[in-house]
């Protein structure tokens, strides 16, 4: 065989093994970050730096976190918050002046209501956990994705989510609704087929022997980008059981409710590095106390010391 020969052999060798240069590898990282502490598109802008801040406040979010207030056995579950909540407070009513009597001050029912935008609004970028009053409280995370091909960053998208736990007057009903909102991309991305599925459930009850009955929608829940976009949110139920609580009469329920948030590549894309992660722990309370206008049946509370 010539020496053109194998010069030849050896080019179609090299020729039908290289890979064309518009075919890189494409891949999605996702990292759980702290609300409002990352500016989409930087990664775009200064590449590795951009990617090495998203990764260290990934690494610095504590999934395991209870708000500061926390009381009861579930106080001791997991690590608490170091910082206070944000609290609202509550608003005071005067009646009018008396020249017979001071005058009388009297506070509203506690809210019992809160909208995912009302809940983004206060948590703000320092904080974790929104008391609005014990029946309406929130936590909520933001989800960040870099988009890259051949390990170079093309393009991002984020899209925060805030889970508003709630309990009507005199109920035993506790509704969790998870806003996904904020959502955005810039460059080049595959945001619109990325699959988002939303989790929650007990993870620990004081005591363990307490039935829950889970009700509204299924979980876990898994919407694409693009139909979350349409309808942002969705409501799950937890309702704990009559006659398995402690602390005699009162049947004192203590709980902790642990929501997360996992994601799925499109097609043509391969996820790289973390799947999703934990939203900051809940911990809701039931019992039959005598205060309560309806202490027989009980009611819920966020188990604070509010």
């Amino acid at each position: 065989m010539s020496l053109v020969t194998l010069l030849f052999s050896a080019l179609a060798a090299s020729t039908a093994t290289a890979r064309p240069a518009n075919s890189g590898v494409a891949a999605v990282e996702t990292y759980v970050l702290p609300l409002g502490q990352y500016r989409l598109g930087e990664a775009l802008k200064s590449g590795s730096i951009a990617t090495n801040q998203a990764r260290r406040l990934a690494a610095e979010q504590s999934p395991a976190l209870l708000a500061r207030e926390t009381v009861g056995p579930a106080a001791g579950y997991a690590q608490k918050d170091t910082q206070l909540s944000v609290i609202s407070k509550p608003q005071r009513t005067t009646s009018p002046v008396s020249t017979a009597a001071p005058a009388a001050v009297t506070y509203p029912e506690p809210s019992r209501s809160m909208t995912g935008s009302e809940c983004r609004t206060a948590l703000g970028s320092t904080s974790k956990f929104f008391l609005k009053s014990r029946f309406a409280v929130c936590s909520g995370a933001s989800y960040l994705q870099t988009w890259l091909k051949d390990g170079k960053p093309v393009g991002e998208s984020a899209f925060d989510v805030v889970v508003v736990g709630t309990i009507p007057l005199n109920s035993r009903v506790i509704s969790y609704t998870y806003h996904v909102m904020n959502m955005a991309t810039v460059g080049t991305t595959g945001a619109a087929g990325l699959s988002i599925t939303l989790k929650g459930k007990i993870a620990q009850s004081w005591p363990s022997t307490v039935a829950y009955i889970y009700g509204g929608t299924a979980m876990p829940a898994a919407r694409t980008w693009a139909q979350f976009q349409t309808a942002s949110s969705l409501t799950t139920t937890v309702t704990a059981g009559n006659g398995a609580g402690s602390n005699g009469s009162t049947e004192s329920i203590f709980a902790v409710y642990q929501p997360s948030v996992s994601v799925a590549p499109p097609t043509g894309w391969k996820l790289s590095g973390a799947t999703g992660g934990d939203i900051f722990m809940l911990a809701p309370r039931w019992d039959k106390a005598s205060y309560l206008a309806n202490s027989t049946n009980g009611g819920g509370d966020c188990c604070t010391d509010r």
